[in-house]
């Protein structure tokens, strides 16, 4: 390499890692705040009691999107109460993740708000990048006539994102949309959208069945409950022998006071299920040593990204006695 073009090429690296640490400051420092729409819809980190204020104040904000769901008694999530409450601007509080697949009844309730709300908006989350960007591309979705190309843009580098490890997942849910677009020879409308988010965001399905459950059992002795899992998905699901990847069935028991006293892993082995066929699952628990009523969940897992339930599916529960 001649000694021109190394220079270029370090002169390349060097701007973008000053451009890198220029947008790092301007995330920490302003906290990562951005204007989507202007006038209209704006993003930020988790504001402080006084960047609140000023931001209600200065841009007029009607209503905040706080997407870190309901955190009482959290300091930061009552300190954002009472700002909203003393200025008469609407709360809604919408519980997205930054590590997995969101769930669609959250993302159809956002659209809601969306729909009905008082403008301007102001999106945030803890740092603004992740679940912020997410609803910021939702929002251009749903409510310009921005093409999706053009909207993802708000889940980038540019504002902290990183579509790496579970953040990842964010991009995988507009990726999936992208795709069914192609598939279907569609082009994005906002009723397209929806649309697939009822017909087309099915990756994480499935319809139980109980096989066998005892309805009574001694407290000296363990117990089996066997079910039947249906894949309802579009995509198979992929069965391993190792905790920590692929697809499991994962359950809890919970006593009468709602604690948690066991909980455990089915389905280690080897298989692939495709849509439409089902798999049965050995549901395993000890001797429960305390009599009394007891609940059963068991959900699918697709480690490490989520529970189907945290989709939008609904998890097998049993209730059961003790005795």
């Amino acid at each position: 390499m001649s000694g021109t073009i190394r220079m270029v090429v370090w002169g390349a690296v060097a701007g973008l890692c000053l451009a890198l640490v220029v947008e790092a400051c301007h995330i920490e420092l302003f906290g990562n705040f951005h204007t989507v729409i202007p006038d209209r819809a704006y993003r930020c980190a988790q504001p402080s009691v006084e960047r609140l204020d000023k931001f209600i104040g200065e841009l007029g904000i009607r209503t905040l999107v706080n997407l870190r769901g309901s955190q009482s008694p959290a300091p930061w999530y009552l300190d954002e109460c009472r700002t909203t409450s003393s200025h008469n601007v609407s709360q809604e509080d919408i519980c997205l993740s930054a590590g997995r697949m969101p769930c669609v009844h959250e993302i159809k309730r956002l659209i809601e708000v969306l729909d009905h709300c008082e403008y301007p908006v102001l999106f945030h989350c803890q740092r603004g990048a992740d679940r912020t960007g997410l609803a910021s591309v939702i929002l251009l979705l749903t409510h310009t006539n921005a093409a999706l190309t053009e909207a993802r843009r708000q889940l980038g580098p540019r504002y902290g994102h990183l579509a790496v490890g579970k953040t990842g997942q964010l991009d995988r849910f507009l990726d999936m949309y992208e795709s069914w677009l192609v598939e279907n020879k569609l082009q994005h409308e906002r009723a397209t959208f929806i649309r697939w988010l009822d017909e087309g965001y099915r990756e994480y399905e499935v319809d139980w069945q109980l096989l066998e459950a005892p309805a009574k059992v001694a407290a000296s002795d363990p117990s089996l409950f066997e079910v039947m899992a249906r894949n309802t998905s579009i995509e198979p699901w992929h069965f391993q022998s190792v905790r920590t990847a692929g697809f499991h069935a994962y359950y809890f028991v919970r006593d009468a006071s709602n604690r948690i006293v066991y909980q455990g892993r089915a389905g280690l082995f080897e298989a692939t299920v495709e849509p439409g066929d089902s798999v049965k699952l050995n549901v395993v628990l000890p001797a429960l040593k305390q009599p009394g009523h007891y609940q059963l969940f068991v959900d699918l897992t697709d480690e490490p990204y989520c529970l189907f339930y945290q989709i939008g599916a609904e998890p097998l529960t049993v209730d059961f006695e003790v005795q």
